[in-house]
């Protein structure tokens, strides 16, 4: 049987009956391939309708237990400390250090130890066994928090624990998003749901709770039972502080304000999306108090907070003029300095120019306030001829012979240490620009010759002279 006509000639040749019994068993033993069963039913023909199954909270509360167990369990076998060197075939021509071999192989080896998880995860999905399968994730995200997992030499993660959880996030994300947000529980399911997973959680370890912040935002829908799961983790002792995102939906679905204000205030400002919002909620309600909160959450979260700020401060105040001299240093602008500017003094505007890293934005600073003394402070201390390109037009005529010294300082020093062409080339762009003073321009002449004629003779110099036109 070497053509697919000869295949497909024999396999109609079997029985019916027995073809479907083999089929049939096919599927259920191999979850691989009942999912592309399913997927290619979705493309060629009506999926049959599933009928979902009452939620049972005893048989809900096993199979949590049970994806627990098995799933710890096989985590803790894995061994990604000496791992399967035989398995490495690299065909790139260059070499591998030991240690990146180590980690290639093992999160090689984590991947396909996950894959048959989410196989199974899948497939549970796609049949329509939602109860199962969010059991299964349940136990599976506890399991990957608690499990012993030996990797001492860190080669598959910084934390192979993390590593698993992050791949049961990606599980988790697209199996609501394509299956269960698009179903409609009771009340008594989602509280059944919610009331098991958290007592679950309370048992086990409560951390899990937080992975599971997307499947609580399909599960809980209505005020009530946004009522009912406050209820739960409040009665089981689970904290706000250790679920910010959860607990934020989940009171303002409950409609609290009261509460909500307390939680915000205990997280504030470790949650950057809940320090956003109690601010918004100050700048609305407590003017008064505004900046004062502000200021605390913008120490944490300056850069995210830029556009939330940049129209609610009050002109002048303390944090008006912190964030303006953040926003002009970081975008190098000088009407965002401009802002600040208005409020301070030259020499306050000196002293914080004097903070920025940034060279070019720190001379139009200096110029602006013609700070020419810092600026030739600023040139001494510099010694690239990139930088000193930047600094001295603005101070050469001002300090011409100041100027002029540095340069020569400058080239003597890089042709005592880099007598190369790479140090040539910096010593002509020094004098390229030594030549733009006017008021040294033969004292300047005089110092190319003075080198271009050096004994012995010096024929890469002599080119990078040619090449800056100095000659």
């Amino acid at each position: 049987m070497k053509t697919i006509n000869e295949k497909k000639a024999f396999i109609n040749s079997v029985d019916q009956n027995i073809r479907n019994e083999f089929l049939t068993n096919l599927l259920i033993n191999d979850k691989k391939v009942l999912i592309n069963f399913i997927q290619y039913i979705e493309k060629h023909a009506p999926k049959p309708e599933m009928i979902r199954k009452t939620f049972d909270a005893k048989a809900f509360n096993n199979d949590m237990q049970t994806a627990y167990n098995e799933f710890k369990q096989s985590l803790e076998k894995l061994d990604f400390e000496d791992t399967d060197w035989e398995r490495w075939h690299h065909d790139s021509g260059h070499y591998v250090p030991d240690y990146e071999i180590a980690m290639n192989l093992a999160q090689e080896e984590a991947e396909d130890f996950y894959d048959e998880w989410h196989i199974r995860l899948m497939a549970d999905a796609d049949m329509g066994s939602y109860f199962e399968v969010i059991a299964m994730l349940c136990g599976m995200f506890a399991a990957a928090e608690d499990a012993d997992i030996n990797d001492p030499y860190s080669n598959v993660s910084d934390s192979a624990n993390d590593f698993f959880l992050d791949l049961l996030q990606q599980d988790l994300k697209t199996i609501v998003e394509k299956h269960i947000s698009r179903q409609t529980f009771s009340n008594d399911e989602a509280s059944g749901l919610c009331c098991s997973i958290i007592h679950f959680a309370k048992d086990h370890n409560k951390e899990f709770i937080k992975h599971l912040t997307p499947l609580f935002f399909s599960l809980v829908q209505s005020p009530d039972m946004a009522v009912c799961m406050l209820d739960l983790l409040l009665a089981l002792s689970i904290s706000f502080t250790d679920i910010p995102e959860l607990s934020d939906y989940i009171i303002t679905k409950a409609g609290n304000e009261k509460l909500w204000l307390e939680m915000a205030e205990k997280i504030f400002p470790d949650d950057y999306a809940l320090a956003v919002k109690l601010l918004d909620y100050y700048y609305n309600n407590k003017p008064d108090d505004f900046e004062k909160k502000a200021n605390i959450a913008y120490s944490r979260h300056r850069q995210n907070l830029s556009s939330f700020l940049k129209d609610k401060l009050t002109d002048g105040s303390s944090l008006y003029c912190r964030f303006w001299f953040d926003y002009a240093r970081n975008n190098s602008s000088l009407s965002a300095y401009d802002q600040v500017r208005r409020f301070i003094t030259r020499e306050e505007g000196i002293r914080l120019a004097k903070d920025i890293w940034n060279t070019g934005f720190q001379v139009k600073i200096l110029e602006k306030e013609r700070a020419w003394d810092e600026l030739l402070t600023l040139t001494k201390s510099k010694h690239s001829d990139d930088e000193l390109a930047i600094i001295l037009p603005s101070i050469s005529t001002i300090y011409p012979e100041e100027c002029y010294t540095i340069i020569k300082m400058s080239a003597k020093k890089i042709f005592d240490m880099h007598r190369n062409r790479t140090g040539y080339s910096q010593i002509a762009g020094l004098f390229k620009l030594g030549l733009k003073i006017s008021e040294k321009s033969v004292d300047m002449r005089k110092l190319i010759r003075q080198y271009y004629d050096h004994t012995p003779r010096l024929p890469a110099l002599k080119g990078e002279f040619k090449k800056n036109g100095l000659f």
